[in-house]
């Protein structure tokens, strides 16, 4: 008996004798005249059902309970082993527009490298080094898209609309800045990283963004938090010149303060390939939050209080059932799922409101119950690696990603006792 579970066969076993009891006994008796027997006969076969159905119920429950304590790393194993899956999955990633839409097969065969920055984080969190030679794929695909001489940014293909022939080649920033975010955390791709700090320094323009390149599908808010992100993640890296820090830090504070000054006026901000879906400002916050939450540190007067205030707006516009008019049920959780995340993260913040953190707990508390019951009726193939990397980072504390971690490589029989040991040893 695995977990509790009964095996099929005893069920079996007693709808078998409830039949013989139901069209045996039962009519034997009742033919012969004999009360007693018919009586005896018509109790044994009810009660047999009533056990067998009580069996029923019993595997039930512990099948969902065994979803749903094994949900974590479900979504980790899934995650784990999506850059196997072909070419476009090697980005690790999806692209976020589509898979919000609902177009899943849109999101993987044109994946961006927005959803990369989280599934590589996530991976060097849970399995430390050993996650190495899939965050190499994901590189070695960038690269490939990227312009061969500096400053290697990332390239992407227009295509005509009416008849899907190629149309140009155009450099796409935003992306670049994204690929940069994945390399400083890598600490890998040196060259290309130089490239894009002094890309991310000499674009600021004098309000402290960065260009959007596209006002109606490209979020400026999007490419200046990938922006801040990086120019965060190099001043940590003692491999970055001396002479660059004062300016990289200057950067980031500008690009801060760009981003303090352009929420919108229900204190969220906005993004603009989306702008036409009522949870757009929910989904948009979620995102700057969960990348620059570990950043409140940072000394930029009223930082915190900015990202405190926009906390407890996300939570209570992700409450208001205004929010979700129109969504689809899967729809929403893919939302809530990066909100969930944004909150996980945002709970660290050390001076953090009493209020908002009070709000922060009962919203993720009510959500694991929700998202739960989703997750045991959604089909795998609905399932998409960033919405399982958003789950993951709301459904556990970052503390145990190690423990889930070490679970997923030792189920995983193409992977070594030397990989686990290097994940133990570097997490």
């Amino acid at each position: 008996m695995k977990s509790g579970v009964l095996p099929d066969w005893i069920i079996a076993v007693v709808w078998f004798m409830a039949g013989i009891c139901a069209t045996g006994s039962f009519w034997y008796f009742l033919g012969a005249r004999n009360q007693v027997g018919t009586i005896a006969s018509a109790v044994a076969t009810g009660g047999l059902a009533v056990v067998a159905i009580a069996m029923h119920i019993h595997n039930d429950r512990w099948r969902t309970r065994s979803k749903m304590i094994d949900s974590p790393t479900r979504l980790l194993s899934f995650i784990w082993s999506y850059p196997l899956a072909g070419e476009n999955e090697a980005s690790w990633a999806v692209k976020e527009s589509a898979t919000l839409k609902g177009d899943l097969g849109t999101a993987r065969e044109k994946p961006a490298l927005g959803v990369a920055i989280i599934t590589t984080e996530l991976a060097l969190a849970c399995f430390g080094r050993a996650a190495d030679t899939r965050i190499d794929r994901c590189i070695a695909w960038a690269v490939a898209r990227t312009e061969p001489e500096p400053p290697h940014q990332m390239l992407v293909e227009v295509v005509e609309p009416s008849d899907f022939q190629l149309e140009s080649v155009k450099k796409d920033f935003r992306h670049t800045l994204a690929f940069g975010v994945i390399l400083a955390r890598a600490k890998k791709q040196y060259t290309y990283l130089q490239s894009y700090l002094s890309l991310a320094l000499t674009k600021q323009n004098g309000e402290g963004g960065w260009p959007s390149e596209s006002a109606s599908t490209i979020s400026p808010v999007f490419t200046a938090f990938y922006a801040v992100e990086l120019l965060h993640l190099t001043l940590s890296d003692p491999a970055v010149p001396e002479r660059l820090r004062a300016n990289i830090l200057d950067a980031q504070r500008n690009g801060i303060s760009w981003l303090m000054n352009h929420r919108e006026a229900d204190g969220l901000w906005t993004s603009s390939a989306l702008r036409d879906f009522a949870w757009d400002h929910v989904f948009a916050t979620a995102w700057v939050l969960h990348r620059l939450a570990p950043l409140a540190d940072v000394g930029v007067e009223g930082w915190c209080q900015c990202l405190d205030d926009a906390l407890l707006a996300m939570v209570q516009a992700a409450l208001a059932p205004q929010t979700w008019a129109g969504a689809t049920e899967s729809q929403r959780h893919r939302v809530e799922a990066r909100v969930a995340a944004a909150v996980a993260r945002a709970q660290h913040i050390k001076q953090l409101s009493a209020r908002s953190l009070e709000a922060a707990r009962l919203y993720r508390g009510a959500w694991k119950a929700r998202v739960e019951d989703w997750l045991n009726r959604l089909p795998p193939d609905q399932m998409d690696v960033g919405t399982a990397a958003f789950l993951l980072w709301g459904m556990v504390p970052e503390e145990r990603f190690t423990d889930i971690g070490k679970a997923v490589l030792l189920t995983e029989g193409s992977h070594s006792h030397a990989e686990l040991e290097s994940s133990t040893v570097n997490s």
